[in-house]
């Protein structure tokens, strides 16, 4: 069987742009500025400056922490600063991410059990936004948390898209290979037959089809399990590859799209209800997966999750006025660095010609004259995985009605990598 691989989503707001009118756009004037910083309690972004958390994670079961782009490193910097304190004061033990779990389950066992390199292991996912330094730095902390922790207490590290079948596969052949079970030999023959067929063909559907209703009649019987007590994987794998079939089933690109983002949001849901300590995490993920409502023509993440949790989900859009992005681009489509020099029409604009440091906002708790600015359509700073020009990188929408939090940083720069394959 060739390798596994999808199409690579170009998101870069191209579906966004055109679900809004450009006429309607606003600027963010001096004196609504001057509205948003006088009603409100705008909190500094210091290192020691988060106890605006502690609410926010007591009343949260999942918080999504967005990112305009996904190839600077502050966001993952905010994002780790978030979940340590989330951590020691709000119980927090997941930190749930935009990665395939397959792929990146040796770095989360590291953070487990300390087995293995990280730098190493981050490598070889083969994911150039996921393996840079502050990624590292996440490992690094968590595994550094967890070194005199309990299984009860550990925090894991956990990648919730879907992404790579092949390795899904390999992870299943390997639990099998290790317990006896009923349909152990049948399910490895199986196995077998799959990397031997064209994964295109209708054949290797139905053997697909086939494959998940054995490891689920070897496993249902099986109800105590969680991620503590490390029984949950068989489990999540026949999730995975349920969710896979239904993915080669979609035919167009929306059908992808949308069953993507549910099954991140049900992915996240999964590991918080079979964590034994309370199932609280911190979903990592673009802005436009974590935001609440549609901004194209199918339903993201976030928006699963608002309607199956309510005000136990809390996103956070994070949002820079310019700097620079790592991302696939150019004729030949490479990884590069890519300056964004930021656009004047954008929200961030104006906090950045009045000179604001990095601060956070609460939007759920601001007052009647704030949300009345910010429910006007503006725009917004932001790239995918792909640059294509400065004209692309930018989204429009009211803010208010699609986050729960703001956090503004002035510039932001390009991801460093751990180093380069040879």
């Amino acid at each position: 069987m060739s390798s596994y691989s999808k199409p690579v989503i170009k998101y870069c707001l191209l579906f966004v742009v055109s679900a809004f009118c450009f006429s309607c756009q606003h600027r963010l004037s001096q004196e609504q500025t001057a509205v948003i910083f006088a009603k409100n309690k705008v909190t500094e972004l210091t290192d020691s400056n988060y106890s605006f958390l502690k609410k926010i994670g007591n009343q949260s079961q999942i918080i999504g922490v967005g990112e305009a782009t996904h190839g600077s490193k502050e966001f993952n910097e905010v994002r780790l600063a978030f979940f340590k304190y989330l951590v020691q004061n709000c119980n927090y033990k997941l930190f749930c991410f935009e990665g395939d779990f397959s792929t990146f389950l040796p770095v989360s066992n590291y953070v487990e059990s300390g087995i293995g390199e990280p730098e190493d292991l981050l490598l070889n996912t083969s994911w150039f936004l996921w393996d840079g330094q502050d990624m590292l730095k996440i490992v690094e902390w968590m595994r550094a948390y967890n070194k005199d922790k309990s299984s009860e207490q550990k925090v894991r590290l956990i990648g919730i898209d879907m992404r790579n079948l092949e390795v899904i596969l390999l992870d299943i052949k390997k639990y099998f290979k290790a317990n006896k079970t009923s349909n152990q030999d049948e399910i490895l023959l199986e196995i077998a037959n799959l990397f031997k067929l064209d994964e295109k063909s209708a054949q290797y559907l139905k053997e697909l089809q086939r494959l998940s209703d054995l490891v689920k009649a070897d496993t249902q019987a099986d109800h105590n399990y969680s991620l503590e007590s490390g029984n949950y994987l068989i489990h999540y794998l026949q999730l995975n590859l349920e969710e896979e079939i239904a993915y080669k089933k979609a035919s167009t690109l929306n059908q992808k799209m949308d069953l993507r983002d549910r099954f991140m949001a049900q992915n996240t849901e999964w590991f918080c209800k079979h964590s034994n300590m309370g199932g609280k995490a911190l979903l990592a993920a673009h802005n436009l997966h974590v935001a609440k409502m549609r901004q194209g023509v199918y339903k993201i993440c976030g928006e699963h999750l608002k309607e199956d949790l309510g005000i136990r989900y809390f996103n956070i859009y994070i949002d820079f006025a310019s700097g620079s992005a790592l991302a696939h681009g150019g004729k030949h489509n490479n990884i590069g660095v890519y300056n964004l020099p930021g656009n004047k029409d954008a929200f961030s604009y104006h906090l950045q010609s009045a000179q604001r440091n990095s601060f956070f906002l609460n939007l759920r708790d601001a007052d009647h004259k704030t949300r009345a600015v910010l429910n006007q359509l503006f725009v917004f700073n932001q790239l995918g995985s792909t640059f294509e020009s400065d004209a692309q990188a930018s989204a429009k929408f009211n803010l208010a009605q699609q986050f729960d939090g703001y956090v503004y940083l002035p510039a932001v720069t390009a991801k460093q990598k751990i180093r380069f394959k040879l």
